[in-house]
Order: C-alpha cells, then structure tokens, then sequence
C-alpha cells in the first residue's frame, strides 16, 4: 500500500503559496524545512509590500535548496487574499498548498494535507488547531473565542462539522480553484484574508472539506497580521450570513 501511495504522489507536481509581509526573519526557516513533494515542488513566496528585508531574504536564501523551485512574485498590496490568489494563478503544479510564513504551523505537516488530498480527489483539505494542545500564547483569547463562534456557524453553513475557519493551511486541486476563484470577493464583502472565500467556494463547487488537525505553536519572529478583532469580525460575519443565503436559496 505505502509503494501504491508514493507512486500516485509522483504523478503530481506541488506549488506551495507563502503570503509575506515583514517575515524576514521567517524566511531561512520556511526554506530550510520545508519538503520535496511529489514529482516536482515549486515554493512561491508571495512579498506583499514589505517595508523590511524579507524579499532579499527571499533571494538571498533561494539558492540553500536545489530540490525545490523557489520563486518570489510581487503581491499586490491589498489583502493577504489577494497575495494568495495571485499566487494561485502564476502556479503551474497540481496541487495548491497555502503555508503561512510565520511558522505557527511546520512546514512538515504539509505532507499529511497532500495525502488526504490524494486520497480523497474531490475535497478540499483544512487545516484545524482546535485538536492538538496549542502552545500558550499561540492564540489571542479573541481570536480564540471568535473561531469558536464562526466554525459553529461555518458548520451550520456547509451542513458539516468544520471545527476552524481560519487555520492559513489548506490544500486543494489547481483545477479546482478556476471554478473556486469565479465567486472570490463575491459573498458579500471582500474577504481580506481568503478562508471564507475558499470555504464558500469549495462547497458551492460540491467539495467535501475535510480537516486535517495542525500543531499551532507560537511565532518566533515578528507579529500577527490578524489586529482589530472587532471589525475583522464584522466583515466575517457579513461573510458567513450571505454564504448561508447564497448557497441555500
């Protein structure tokens, strides 16, 4: 079984999308552990206006791995959203995976998403933290408790059992974002962040979303990009009540 598993793998290419702003730090850490999947890997870092190092830190490491393809491409500036999407749409592998540059999530636990992926062709893989321990102060309380109320919500919404809504990690098809991508910005506000938009668009595309839990440890260099609960929560919510109408009537 496990040889049957590795040679379906390899008939897949794999680009994995790093959103940045201000990771210098990160960066070393992200090339240096992450892995070689499948027939072919590209590392697509996405540097959206960063005021630090992080776009030289970029280059300057590229060359550490000759195993993996990595590039870097100008996002643009707008939202972590629109960072990714861009990214989307430059990949050319298979499979799409979104790694956040701040290492709360390793690097190595990609390889559980691309095998659930595999497994299961019409899915859409989530990351989810709520399973494992997470580090102290990996989390704000807010962020916290506001998860807890959106992922009830999101499960009422995609009539399943969704237990994080916005875990960075989530791995799907290329084929599938072109269908995807055509309601992107369109549930009722744009998404800054892009979760709710995938999510949405995955189950309005008849994908089953399936969770993969993550260890979520605390960030080692900068800070959270994730500032004003208040208002981030308002825009989710306008989010979550027209993807509730739009996908039931």
């Amino acid at each position: 079984k496990e040889n049957l598993e590795k040679k379906y793998l390899n008939d897949f290419s794999v680009s994995i999308i790093v959103p940045c702003k201000n990771e210098e730090k990160n960066i070393v850490e992200v090339i240096n552990k992450m892995k070689n999947f499948g027939k072919r890997t590209e590392v697509l870092f996405g540097d959206d206006n960063s005021s630090d190092n992080t776009k030289e830190e970029v280059i300057k490491n590229s060359k550490i791995r000759s195993d993996i393809e990595i590039k870097i491409y100008d996002g643009p500036g707008i939202s972590k959203s629109q960072n990714v999407y861009k990214g989307f749409d430059i990949a050319s592998g298979d499979i799409l995976v979104i790694h956040d540059a701040d290492n709360t999530v390793r690097p190595n636990e990609i390889s559980n998403f691309i095998n659930a992926l595999i497994d299961n062709p019409s899915s859409f893989i989530n990351g989810t933290r709520f399973v494992y321990p997470m580090t102290l102060n990996a989390m704000k309380s807010s962020n916290f408790y506001g998860n807890i109320f959106f992922s009830y919500l999101f499960s009422l919404i995609l009539n399943q059992s969704i237990t994080d809504t916005l875990c960075g990690t989530k791995v799907f098809f290329r084929k599938d974002w072109k269908s995807i991508k055509k309601d992107s910005g369109k549930w009722g506000i744009r998404d800054k962040w892009g979760d709710y938009d995938l999510l949405l668009g995955a189950k309005k595309n008849s994908l089953k979303v399936l969770e993969i839990p993550v260890n979520y440890v605390d960030r080692e260099h900068e800070s959270s990009k994730m500032t004003n609960s208040f208002l981030n929560g308002l825009r989710m919510l306008v989010i979550s009540i027209y993807g509730f109408f739009k996908l039931r009537f």
